[in-house]
């Protein structure tokens, strides 16, 4: 390895050591109790795609504040009609952390962002994905526009 080529994989190891380190300080600032907001999750098994990450694609303008490295706390609903619940899952013990955020509308959101939404993750094509997340926003939000504003907010749930 060339002294140029280890310059720049010390400035990335610095940089990833960085990363690491303000993710350790909000997690011990925040103590997993002072964390800001939650993001709910409604629909019967919604929580079986939601380890590692994923996405969640929100219409309207109430995520477009969300913060990457923002810790969020998680509930999960079968329907609208039962109570709040942490979501059951092999990563019950893992701190959802905004990664990034994307604000467009909902058509050029699709054809970008689908791929990673924990709704439609067994989904085998693009274009049934796109479909099938169509059909859920529908049900969530009622009538929803290629043209409608949309939020999707990758999030990552690592084990603590």
């Amino acid at each position: 390895m060339t002294s140029r080529e280890q310059e720049q994989a010390d400035e990335v190891q610095g940089e990833d050591s960085a990363r690491e380190a303000a993710l350790s300080d909000q997690i011990e600032d925040n103590g997993l109790g002072g964390v800001a907001r939650v993001m709910e999750f409604v629909g019967k098994g919604v929580e079986a795609n939601m380890e590692g990450l994923f996405n969640t694609f929100r219409i309207g303008n109430k995520w477009a504040d969300v913060q990457p490295m923002e810790i969020l706390d998680i509930n999960v609903r079968d329907s609208m009609d039962d109570e709040p619940r942490r979501p059951d899952s092999n990563a019950d013990h893992a701190v959802p952390i905004v990664m990034s955020v994307h604000v467009g509308e909902l058509g050029d959101m699709l054809q970008m962002h689908v791929g990673l939404n924990h709704g439609v993750r067994g989904q085998a094509m693009p274009e049934d994905k796109r479909l099938e997340l169509r059909r859920i926003l529908r049900k969530a939000y009622g009538r929803v526009l290629d043209e409608s504003k949309c939020v999707v907010v990758y999030i990552a749930r690592f084990p603590v």
